[in-house]
């Protein structure tokens, strides 16, 4: 038990280092892989009832809103880093 709570704390500290940021939260790509699954989806429900062009507007904005999480994401990371350096 006591291995354990020297883990947990050496864990804790880690996460309270990083800015409180759980290392291990995978909510972005569960919600970039949903995306890409919807879009999948409804891109070949499209294309079956041959709406290629409207299909093709729904990749697109699929695409661009994940780059936009990814934009958004990477300001983020990009202020824990100058938060980690500042005096």
């Amino acid at each position: 038990m006591a291995v354990f709570r020297i883990f947990s704390r050496a864990a804790d500290h880690l996460a309270l280092g990083l800015g409180g940021i759980n290392v291990t939260d995978l909510s972005p790509i569960y919600r970039i892989a949903g995306l890409g699954i919807l879009v999948a989806v409804l891109n070949i429900f499209l294309v079956q009832a041959e709406r290629k062009e409207q299909a093709q507007m729904l990749s697109l904005a699929g695409v661009i809103i994940v780059l936009l999480w990814l934009v958004q994401m990477v300001g983020q990371l990009f202020s824990d880093v100058e938060a980690v350096f500042r005096w």
